[in-house]
């Protein structure tokens, strides 16, 4: 034999042997990345923390302004929200990331494993050790005395099962070769039921790969490509995107959006504004949105009952025009895309406003000669901005009225007909801002309520923050329904001609008999308890965006300093109960004259309604002081012009997400109510000739959830086979 040298590739060529090792190195990094992401732990691991940003997104409002997030959480949180973006949650790049890499983990998943299961629900497992069979939770050794072979024993029994509900195979087991002839040794009847449970865990895992896939499609992860690739970057407002719209407008292919579509009665519009965690875009729909009119409904309490909205969809050719109704609830589908009823706003409606100034236009004015009660009325729109005469360059800006106010109707309960809360009616919303640039903003309600003192008052609502809640102002309603009485007192008490008056006919009738000194002495008591009331009342127009006014001290306050200084402890109860009686009494002595000065009828003293009315006014002519301005303005007249916000979302993605939670809803069921049984029964002979007719049988069954039912079903099957209930080991 002769041998040959052959010479070693690795040591001729050095850098094919690193070729290969580097190659197989590679190799097992695949290999362990495949494992890796193919592993149920990874997968779960992602899920969690899927599920966790989906609390903290829960949690914390999404696509808020930025000056909300400052305002609620403080700079620190606020950066930290934009960095991560926390304000828009469901569409940050770490989020999608998550949920690429758990759908591609699921897949792999499913992929890896679904062979195996498929695999082992096939199998019978007939080819188990006999001795294991003892080892099963359930499972039973007996002898049977059966006239039978065990074959035929065997073919019978598995008949039983077969019309019980069971799939059943047939085993015959011989040993090994001995001489020239096989030895018998037994049959095995291997029977399984529930194996389709396995589908449960295909199909639970397929469906979160079909929801992540309808996911991930219907993610503003595209529209962001495409902005990127045809270099259309995003308005930083909503004011800038109006500005130059054509700067920031997509095509009309973007694979997936929602965007929200503003349509005014009467016009139509053909583009979305869709916002993301970057900014604004625009895009344009495949057809234009005609709003010929918006419906909105109401209950007596107030409660709303219906939005709608009644449109018509032109094609861009204009060739048809399909008319729909969008309500809540109650989703337009057409082109492909879905339009629903997001929210609906103000148009710039016409309204008419009351001006009521809290500071009389003369003070020393004579009291026969009485100015004008209220100036004339303003006519403006909503969203406009009004020059004040006074103070000096203050602006007024007309924010909206309640009922056309931008609502959101999703956050509008309406099942809420029977409400305990009583019906305030519409309200308007305005905003007086001053030279500096500092605004106070009002909300006052145009119907009178009445609460639990029975009286029913007006509320004028204030607050200095956006911020802070409403501080109401409650003013009386008159025995004719409105506020003149209120303000004749009002700008009454302002004039001291009036108040000496007043105090002096107040002294007449309560002490009509006295002495002309004692009347005197009670007049000038009471004008002086007037004028210490009226004492820290402004006397020219301002607005108090700082909340000044908060601390100012009011007229009963000062009237309690005075009783405190002047008066012993001893008597200071005595003395605060009557001044009270006279400052209401000489109130209602200057109403009844500044009723006349009007030529107006008298009201009389001694009615319960007159009386809680002047206790009402005591309370609010105390309040004046607390208001943060001189004038508040009321609504006289309201022509409502509304737009209808509507969501536009085109979602290719749902068509695998829908299928996905029904697939979801069907495997968790499955896995849930559906249990595996796996059945062995083993017969056999005893080896010995006088006992022919007698078999030695082990049944042994094993399931994959240990629950009492196992026991009753193994306990039933025994007693099928065996024809005598057996006790039996587990």
């Amino acid at each position: 034999m002769r041998h040959f040298n052959v010479p070693s590739l690795t040591a001729d060529f050095p850098m094919a042997a690193g070729s290969i090792d580097q190659h197989h190195h590679w190799r097992a990094h695949l290999r362990r990345s495949y494992r890796l992401l193919s592993s149920m732990p990874f997968a779960i691991a992602l899920l969690c923390v899927l599920a966790l940003a989906s609390v903290i997104g829960t949690v914390v409002p999404q696509h808020a302004p930025a000056a909300q997030y400052l305002a609620d959480f403080g700079p620190l949180w606020a950066s930290i929200f934009a960095l991560l973006q926390l304000h828009a949650i469901y569409s940050a790049w770490w989020f999608m990331l998550i949920l690429a890499f758990l759908t591609l983990s699921t897949a792999l998943c499913v992929l890896r494993n679904a062979p195996k299961f498929i695999a082992g629900m096939r199998r019978y497992q007939e080819h188990i050790r006999i001795s294991s069979l003892k080892a099963m939770p359930w499972h039973v050794h007996a002898q049977h005395s059966h006239p039978e072979p065990p074959q035929q024993l065997a073919t019978q029994w598995a008949q039983q099962l077969q019309n019980a509900g069971w799939r059943v195979r047939l085993q015959e087991r011989r040993s090994k070769h001995t001489g020239t002839q096989d030895v018998f040794t037994g049959w095995l009847v291997a029977a399984k039921r529930g194996t389709g449970h396995r589908w449960g865990y295909i199909a639970s895992h397929s469906a979160i790969v079909l929801i992540g896939l309808g996911g991930l499609i219907d993610s503003d992860f595209w529209l962001r490509m495409q902005a990127q690739w045809s270099n259309i970057a995003p308005a930083a407002s909503f004011e800038a995107l109006m500005q130059t719209p054509q700067a920031h407008r997509l095509s009309g292919n973007t694979l997936a959006y929602r965007g929200n579509v503003l349509v005014r009665e009467g016009t139509r519009a053909s583009d979305a504004i869709v916002q993301t965690a970057n900014g604004y875009w625009l895009q344009p729909l495949p057809f234009e949105i005609e709003l010929r009119q918006f419906q909105r409904e109401q209950y007596a309490t107030g409660a709303a009952k219906m939005f709608t909205s009644v449109v018509r969809i032109h094609d861009q050719d204009h060739a048809q025009a399909d008319d729909g109704l969008i309500a809540v609830n109650a989703p337009l589908h057409t082109h492909g895309l879905s339009i629903y009823q997001s929210g609906f706003g103000d148009s710039g409606s016409p309204v008419q406003l009351q001006p009521v100034p809290l500071i009389a236009s003369s003070h020393n004015a004579p009291a026969t000669n009485p100015q004008p009660l209220l100036p004339a009325p303003l006519h403006a729109k909503v969203g406009q901005q009004l020059e004040m005469p006074s103070p000096a360059e203050a602006r007024l800006e007309i924010v909206g009225i309640e009922e056309a106010a931008i609502q959101d109707v999703r956050q509008v309960d309406l099942t809420a007909v029977n409400s305990a809360r009583p019906a305030l009616g519409s309200s308007m919303l305005y905003r007086i801002r001053d030279a500096a640039g500092q605004a106070v903003e009002f909300q006052n309600y145009t119907h009178a309520i009445t609460l639990d003192d029975g009286v029913p008052v007006y509320l004028f609502g204030a607050r200095t923050a956006a911020q802070e809640a409403m501080v109401f102002w409650r003013l009386p309603q008159d025995a004719d329904g409105g506020l003149q009485d209120f303000v004749r007192l009002l700008h009454a008490m302002q004039n001291p001609a009036m108040r000496a008056a007043a105090a002096a006919h107040y002294a007449q009738g309560d002490l009509p008999h006295a002495p002309l000194a004692t009347q005197t002495q009670l007049a000038q008591s009471s004008q002086q308890v007037l004028d210490l009331f009226v004492s820290a009342w402004p006397t020219t127009p301002q607005v108090a965006p700082a909340s000044t006014s908060a601390h100012a001290a009011t007229g009963l306050e000062i009237l309690s300093q005075f009783i405190e200084t002047h008066v012993p402890t001893h008597e200071q109860t005595q003395a605060a109960n009557m001044m009270r009686r006279v400052l209401t009494n000489t109130l209602l002595e200057l109403l009844q004259q500044a009723r006349a000065l009007a030529h107006l009828p008298a009201r009389d003293p001694q009615s319960p309604q007159t009386q809680a009315f002047m206790q009402a006014a005591v309370a609010s002519l105390n309040d004046m002081v607390l208001y943060p301005a001189t004038v508040f303005y009321t609504l006289r007249n309201f022509t409502p012009v509304y737009t209808s916000v509507l969501l536009v979302s085109k979602a290719p993605g749902r068509y695998l997400v829908y299928p996905g939670c029904v697939l979801l809803v069907v495997g968790l069921f499955i896995m849930l109510f559906v249990r595996e049984r796996r059945l062995w029964v083993w017969i056999h002979a005893l080896p010995t000739q006088a006992n022919m007719d007698t078999h030695q049988v082990t049944i042994a069954m094993s399931s994959n959830r240990p629950q009492r039912e196992n026991s009753r079903e193994f306990t039933a099957l025994t007693t099928l086979l065996l024809g005598t209930q057996r006790t039996f080991d587990s």
